[in-house]
Parts: structure tokens; sequence; C-alpha cells
């Protein structure tokens, strides 16, 4: 196993060397924060006849990689990626999946990591070309879809698991923000809302072949969000006006407002120990909030200069 640590994040010729040589099981860091501007798609592929993984994580830094509306940011084909810890912004293609494409047989587990204003014509923060996909502590906002799902699109037997994620603001012709075919998604403890869709009043937020785990709040009706009674349909989460913003942490997120019913709703040992920022839920809590930002936390201890 070897790790690299990218240390220039001015361009991409680093990190891009780095997908190219690493194998299964190694790990890619960064030492450095910034805006990496992609001048080719971050392409993770099998490599021989196993797949294997790779891990990508920019915890400890604040990395966005940026397709600079001209390229898909990352594609996964025969891989199981590991991402944690980053933004993906604007990444573009005409076909499906600007922020990440993950393809048969490929597999994404992503943690702590924001999808912001990327455009596809299907999917365009995520689309799930028949691969697994585990998603938690993650922010999918602001991404704009010429078709279905302008957040996230699973279909061609994908399996999807979303868990205290944050899905907002994202637009699509049709399923603004999350959309599937079969199997269902299945998803707990997450906010979906305000997102919007030119066709079908009913599919602004989603489409309804969802299973919920229980636990999700949705400001609309849409995805099908009555079969379990902790969740909650037609109901505004009461998100900070500021949107998304620097609330610590690795990627940014949208805060809660006092009062909203997001706080508080999750039997604590439901929840991940911390949030999308890396913060901590507190010892000694009965319980914690639904989607990706922890209202009550306790932040990591700074950092110390020998």
């Amino acid at each position: 196993m070897t790790i690299f640590t990218v240390t220039d994040c001015t361009n991409d010729s680093q990190l891009q060397d780095f997908i190219n040589r690493a194998t299964n099981g190694d790990t890619i860091t960064f030492a450095c924060s910034g805006t990496i501007t992609l001048t080719s798609t971050l392409t993770v592929k099998r490599k021989g006849q196993n797949g294997g993984n790779l891990t990508l994580d920019g915890n400890g830094q604040s990395v966005i990689l940026d397709g600079g509306n001209s390229v898909r940011v990352l594609l996964v084909d025969g891989m199981h990626l590991i991402l944690k810890g980053l933004t993906l912004s604007n990444g573009k293609t005409d076909d499906s999946g600007g922020g990440l494409f993950i393809s048969r047989n490929g597999e994404a587990t992503i943690d702590n990591s924001l999808f912001y204003g990327n455009t596809a014509r299907h999917g365009s923060g995520i689309f799930n070309n028949g691969g697994k996909m585990t998603m938690t502590n993650c922010t999918i906002a602001g991404n704009s879809a010429s078709a279905w799902g302008g957040g996230l699109y699973n279909n061609f037997g994908g399996e999807a698991t979303i868990s205290f994620c944050t899905i907002i603001n994202n637009t699509a012709t049709i399923a603004g923000g999350l959309t599937t075919g079969h199997p269902p998604i299945k998803i707990s403890a997450t906010i979906v809302a305000n997102n919007t869709a030119a066709k079908f009043s009913k599919r602004q937020n989603g489409s309804d072949q969802m299973t919920s785990l229980g636990f999700n709040i949705e400001s609309g009706i849409d995805c099908n969000f009555s079969a379990q009674s902790t969740d909650h349909q037609n109901t505004d989460p009461l998100f900070n006006p500021a949107g998304l913003q620097n609330n610590g942490g690795p990627t940014q997120t949208i805060a809660l407002q006092s009062g909203s019913p997001a706080i508080g709703a999750v039997p604590i040992q439901m929840c991940p120990p911390i949030d999308q920022r890396g913060y901590l839920r507190p010892t000694g809590i009965s319980s914690g909030d639904i989607g990706a930002y922890q209202s009550s936390y306790l932040a990591p201890p700074a950092l110390t200069v020998p």
C-alpha cells in the first residue's frame, strides 16, 4: 500500500499522476488546500484482473476538485473509490454525472463531501450507472440537469444507500433533487428540500421510488416519505438562509436554524460519531440531527505548533 500526498493544489498534474500510478489499496491525501481545476476527468479505473480500492482523502485540508465547467470531475470504472472530505464542483458533461459517474461494476463510498454546481443531462451531481454507492454526511446542492435528476440519478440496477445527507436547491427538467430506476434508493436521516423541476409538479424534489429507512425530511411529498412514522413530509427544515458557507471542516455546509425539526430527531445510537465537517456529536446526548450538519457539536481541538 502506498500513500501519495498532493503538495501542489494550483493545478491537477500531480493529482492526475498519482491517480494514474495508484493501485489496489493505495491512498491519496492532500498537504495543501485550494481549488484544483481539472484539465481532464479524474479516472479511477481497474488495472489488471482485480479491481481493488483507492482512497481519495481531503480531510484536514479544504480541497475543491473543479471541472472548470468543461470536464466531468470523477469517473469510477471497475474500482472501489473511497472519497472523503472533498468538494466536487463545476463538472460538466453532455452525458451523465457531471460531478461523479459510477460505471457498472464500479463502487463508491462517499463521506463528508460536497457536490456543488455540476451540470449534465442526467444526475448532474452523481450518476450511478449500475454500480454501488454508499453516501454518508454529504451535501448535494446547486447542481443542474437538463433531463432527469439534478442532484443524483441511480439507475440500471445500481445500488444506492444514502444517510445523514442534505439534498437541496438542485434543478432538473424532471426530479430536481434525486431520482432512481430499479432498485429503489435506500434513504435515511436525510433532508430533501427546495429542489425544482421544470415538468411534473409532483416531481420537484424527486421521484417516488425510494425505500425510506426512516427519519427523513422533505419539503414536499415527491419522495414517498410516508411509510415510516419518523419521516416528515411537507416540512420546512429551517435551514440557515445564508445557505452554503464555511461552518468549519473541509467542505462548506448548510447550518440549521434554531427550532428546525431536524434537530434532535434521530436516536443517537443511529448517528455516525461525526457530521459532514468532522465535528463530534457530544457525548451524553440522546438524539442527533437529521442531515449532514449537527447543530450541537464538539469542535476538533485546535492544532498546536511544536
